[in-house]
């Protein structure tokens, strides 16, 4: 993700409050960590996070990276996440079209006072995410596919409407775009957005 990539080393700075949401094994983590955030890394699926905790032994940023085995949502509590047949990034929380096999987790919703940039993959629950925190990101690359957010009961009206105060652009093979609203409906891939 050369472009996602480059996105966050122009916007995130030493000392910045920042947070990975849907970690997975640590790619944004570590990013976000060499650049001397101060990183929150939220990643429940066990074996993800085990390979999360090890990769930031290992690059020695344990000091300014805190790793979270929980799930971020619009409530604190348990739930299910439901492991995917495909892929380890692709495991989600209540349904998931998939797969079959849960696991139960911790959910927590992110009561920070202050969010310099985020970064939000969590297959569809990214609405959720964004409900639960008690104040919003500064700046964020937040995943968008319209099937994953009807599978998690919201769907992409509320999804804009909730993010409108931000400017929004696409994650494109050419850089950043204005976003085509009828083509990222309509895409069944997912899609990142940057928002600022």
């Amino acid at each position: 993700e050369p472009i996602e990539t480059d996105i966050v080393k122009s916007n995130v700075k030493e000392n910045d409050i920042v947070v990975d949401i849907g970690a997975n094994i640590g790619y944004y983590t570590l990013l976000m960590g060499k650049l001397g955030a101060n990183v929150s890394s939220y990643e429940p699926e066990p074996q993800n996070f085990e390979l999360l905790q090890s990769n930031v032994i290992l690059n020695n940023f344990s000091s300014n990276v805190n790793l979270y085995n929980k799930a971020v949502s619009n409530f604190n509590g348990t739930s299910k996440l439901i492991l995917s047949e495909h892929s380890t990034g692709q495991h989600k929380l209540d349904s998931n079209r998939f797969g079959k096999r849960s696991i139960d987790v911790e959910v927590i919703k992110l009561d920070l006072e202050k969010i310099d940039f985020a970064k939000i993959d969590v297959e569809g629950t990214e609405l959720h995410v964004l409900e639960g925190m008690k104040k919003l990101p500064n700046k964020m690359l937040i995943e968008f596919n319209s099937i994953n957010l009807k599978e998690s009961g919201k769907n992409h009206d509320d999804f804009f409407h909730f993010i409108e105060k931000y400017t929004i652009k696409e994650v494109s093979k050419n850089g950043l775009t204005d976003p085509d609203y009828d083509a990222l409906i309509k895409n069944k891939m997912a899609t990142n957005l940057f928002l600022y």
